[in-house]
């Protein structure tokens, strides 16, 4: 193998994993095609319909509420340091409160989700201040619970069989193209 196709299979791995975890709600993988020594790869994405349990219900219930609270709760924090020093707080500063707010009493319940989901709530946050002020998007706004939610599973979401996702943190989830 040359150096030329080491770098560019060491691209195509950087892109895979970028586009990865680009996935938020949809099933995907990737199709790798190498004709003619050249790389190319098209993502392939399934949408399919869940059938929760009532208790997987009431799981998905109370993270929903709990990646909104932390999103507002970080945007008003972000909105307040602004105000106060006129510099905004980074990704690294809004997952750094993480561990902070989980062993304080009041807000001991973010535990409940699985971590990664609240994760990727500060990445979402520093992407909308940063397409907010690139003027591709408005100002974020706070989240309601009324209306659609959702949340994101970044990775480790696997598929069982052909009829169940297991979703970490709990039990095997039936679906439906």
């Amino acid at each position: 193998m040359t150096n030329n196709k080491r770098a560019l299979g060491a691209s195509l791995d950087q892109k895979i994993s970028i586009q990865t975890n680009i996935l938020q709600t949809l099933l995907g993988y990737f199709i790798i095609n190498t004709n003619n020594d050249n790389y190319s790869f098209m993502l392939k994405t399934v949408k399919i319909r869940l059938y929760p349990t009532k208790e997987q219900k009431q799981y998905l219930a109370k993270s929903f509420g709990c990646v909104r609270w932390f999103w507002n709760y970080s945007l008003n924090l972000t909105n307040e340091t602004y105000q106060a020093t006129g510099k905004g707080l980074s990704r690294a500063d809004i997952q750094g409160m993480l561990p902070q707010l989980k062993k304080q009493e009041d807000t001991v319940w973010l535990k409940e989700p699985y971590s990664q989901c609240l994760q990727v709530v500060a990445l979402n946050l520093s992407n909308a201040f940063i397409n907010f002020f690139e003027r591709k998007a408005a100002f974020p706004r706070f989240k309601s619970k009324h209306g659609k939610q959702s949340l994101t599973y970044p990775q480790n979401v696997k598929l069982e069989g052909n009829k169940y996702l297991k979703f970490p943190s709990w039990e095997s989830i039936s679906r439906s193209r």
